[in-house]
């Protein structure tokens, strides 16, 4: 088979890929079911950069990923239950990647994108699919005979795939930001005009890059956020953020919350209104509905949940 299927939250398919590295990369935070080549099938939720073992993180996926599942939550609630130190205990399992026959994914699965807190891979079809629209695949791909891409928003018919500097300059980029130096670039497809975001490659470029709502963009590359205006192509809002780099960016609060390795920024109205800044390495960042962040750090390790003003509880 060797293949991910990647599913919506109704368990209507979306797309097919073939199993490999760059694939697996895109499966970051999902909900997986993987079926082994003995028969048997695990169940948790994708690591395929090894971030739970900090050692061993390089940015880079190799022969092994980890699926993580919760180990103290209630599924008739959905919610995680025990005291604050106990009850966002993970449980990493190493799966290597030779011994996968296929895998399915459910596509906005992780609870960062504010779904229910599970372990279990479920569909839910009582909730009315979202009808695709057809994309319009860059000449890019299409000579290349590769229709992948890393990012789509149906709604505004957009799709957003990385490129090198040698493809980057086949195209004909009607606006680029940041520096062409950097060495990798995120083009997007956005009504047959692509624009283009330079950034160091720190992190793949996926479903939570970028969140487009009311004809703006609000994207973050590693080092900076854009506020990009889909009716110009324009960059409003400018925004360097702190040393480390970032990679996931949420709807939180009154605006967006963008969460980096040792970093979170709060941004509203156009600017910073708070940044916490980690000691040490933030493991993972869990945004939720009630506008608070449940942090868990590495090195030295610790766990603590932020409010709405980045103070912690």
């Amino acid at each position: 088979m060797d293949k991910i299927k990647f599913y919506k939250y109704d368990g209507s398919l979306e797309r097919e890929e073939l199993l490999n590295d760059y694939s697996l990369a895109g499966t970051n935070g999902m909900l997986l079911k993987c079926h082994m080549n003995d028969g048997t099938t695990e169940v948790g939720y994708s690591d395929p950069y090894r971030t739970h073992s900090q050692e061993e993180y390089d940015g880079e996926v190799h022969d092994y990923i980890y699926l993580w599942t919760w180990d103290n939550l209630d599924e008739e609630t959905h919610q995680l239950i025990g005291d604050n130190d106990t009850k966002f205990n993970q449980t990493f399992k190493k799966i290597t990647i030779k011994k996968i026959n296929s895998i399915d994914a459910i596509l906005y699965s992780n609870p960062r994108w504010g779904g229910k807190l599970t372990n279990k891979f479920e569909f839910h079809p009582q909730e009315k699919p979202v009808e695709l629209t057809d994309v319009v695949i860059p000449a890019f791909l299409k000579k290349y005979d590769n229709p992948e891409f890393e990012y789509k928003d149906d709604k505004y018919d957009i799709i957003g795939f990385i490129a090198n500097y040698r493809e980057m300059e086949q195209y004909d980029i009607k606006e680029i930001f940041g520096d062409k130096d950097d060495g990798q670039f995120w083009i997007f497809n956005i009504n047959d005009d692509l624009i283009c975001f330079c950034n160091t490659g720190n992190y793949h470029l996926d479903s939570y890059s970028a969140i487009i709502e009311n004809d703006y963009m609000h994207i973050v590359t590693d080092f900076e956020y854009y506020k990009l205006n889909l009716k110009t192509l324009k960059s409003e809002v400018s925004i360097e953020l702190d040393s480390s780099p970032c990679d996931e960016i949420y709807r939180f609060n009154k605006g967006y919350v963008v969460i980096g390795e040792m970093d979170i920024t709060y941004i509203e109205n156009d600017s910073i209104k708070w940044e916490y800044s980690s000691s040490g390495v933030i493991e993972s960042a869990i945004v939720c509905p009630d506008n608070t962040i449940r942090v868990r750090e590495d090195e030295p390790y610790k766990k603590f949940v932020l409010n709405a003003d980045g103070k912690i509880m």
